[in-house]
């Protein structure tokens, strides 16, 4: 919980200082600081989101009738040691991917429509983390809370108190430490003047070309939030406009005990029935974890072979989160420049 005890000195720093004000754009650095303090998902809650992406290879030779490939995503999330992530994507070749994480019990998993592959959390052989399925979800939440890239590893700065007019709309830009890289923000003021809201982001290099840009709508007062608001649909754009990915929130509460969380994580058995899926329909199992190491497929089993030495999956991880901090960083910039 580092993030929320750092969300709470901020605070507290707050109380001490001048107070921020929406007329004189002040709250653009306050709140800035602020999502410099948001580390990613809360724990202890259940998150349904709609995405819509383009441009991404799902299967050989598979193209979209409209160019775009829809998803439902859910999420139950206790903490990062324990976890159940679904993705429905009907119409396409892979009908579903779903992952779990246990710390508890020793066991983390990945399950489609013809295999499942079980691995030990401390034990992860190469490219086979459950995690990685959730990899975006994170740095996401950031957006959603924030609408800022505080967190960017450009480490962006406000370059100047936000500009507020009469009608509450307001602009700012932030620039990056070395200087070659601006994001342009611009929004409205909440109804009670105490949150200046993200309506559009627009990145640029120092030539004044474009290389992203980010909508952001639906903003409501949101209790699970570190911010205290959540905005509810997302889009990103490149740098012609074009569309990239988008995200709308269709739930989001905290965990039940309906939910059966211990249930939802269980490793899948050929022969029993998942709360999700129902009576499973893969054909192989690939269990990694070190006791077991085994393949089978159609009731058949046979030995895994053993992995070659690499470095510490734990370690791996804790990088792997970290390094996920700043993902979306100056939009979608990295990620179009990564292509």
């Amino acid at each position: 919980m580092k993030g929320a005890c750092e969300l709470v000195l901020v605070t507290l720093l707050g109380l001490c200082a001048p107070a921020a004000s929406a007329q004189d754009g002040s709250l653009f650095q306050k709140q800035w600081q602020e999502a410099k303090a948001v580390e990613g998902l809360p724990d202890g809650i259940y998150l349904e989101l709609e995405h819509n992406s383009a441009g991404v290879q799902t299967a050989p030779g598979y193209e979209s009738p409209d160019g775009v490939y829809h998803s439902v995503i859910k999420l139950w999330w206790k903490s990062r040691d324990t976890w159940r992530y679904c993705k429905d994507s009907p119409g396409l070749p892979i009908a579903y991917n779903d992952a779990a994480w246990s710390t508890e019990s020793e066991a983390a998993w990945m399950m489609g429509p013809t295999a499942l592959t079980v691995v030990e959390p401390g034990h992860i052989p190469d490219r086979k983390d459950p995690s990685g399925l959730i990899a975006n979800l994170p740095p996401l939440w950031q957006e959603w809370a924030t609408g800022l890239e505080a967190n960017s590893p450009l480490m962006f700065e406000p370059a100047a108190p936000a500009t507020v007019g009469g009608d509450k709309r307001w602009s700012a830009e932030a620039i990056s430490a070395d200087g070659k890289r601006f994001i342009s923000y611009r929004g409205i003021v909440s109804p009670a003047g105490d949150r200046l809201l993200v309506e559009r982001a627009v990145a640029k290099d120092a030539e004044n070309r474009v290389l992203g840009g980010l909508e952001l709508s639906g903003w409501r007062r949101e209790p699970l939030s570190p911010t205290g608001w959540i905005a509810t649909a997302f889009e990103s754009t490149g740098p012609n406009g074009e569309f990239v990915q988008s995200f709308a929130i269709k739930s989001l509460r905290p965990l039940r005990p309906e939910d059966q969380l211990d249930r939802l994580v269980a490793v899948p058995a050929s022969d029993g029935e998942d709360l999700v899926r129902g009576v499973p329909t893969f054909r192989s199992v690939f269990d990694h974890r070190p006791e077991r190491r085994s393949l089978t497929v159609d009731g058949v089993v046979q030995d895994l072979p053993r992995p070659a030495p690499h470095a510490s999956a734990g370690l791996m991880r804790i990088l792997g989160w970290l390094a996920l901090a700043g993902l979306v960083l100056v939009l979608v910039y990295l990620r179009l420049r990564m292509k």
